[in-house]
């Protein structure tokens, strides 16, 4: 057996040390989450908000990228 020289020296009959059991962690149940409404009325009315969003999103996208063409064009004259 090898001893660093730091302690004391080690026995012939030095029982090897046994690690510490490990705990097992149980895991979570799988866990459903629900997105949007539970009711048809606020369904509905949900659909037609989100489309007028979308379409404000869309108009609002288009205006962006067309102030963003005008600052990036290199040659006015191409």
């Amino acid at each position: 057996m090898a001893w660093d020289g730091l302690g004391s020296a080690p026995t012939d009959n030095a029982q090897p040390v046994e690690p510490a059991p490990t705990i097992k962690k149980q895991a979570r149940a799988n866990r459903e989450i629900i997105i949007g409404p539970l009711n048809a009325a606020t369904a509905e009315r949900t659909k037609v908000q989100s489309k007028d969003q979308w379409e404000q999103d869309q108009a609002a996208d288009r205006d962006d990228e067309a102030s963003l063409k005008r600052k990036l064009k290199i040659c006015s004259s191409c």
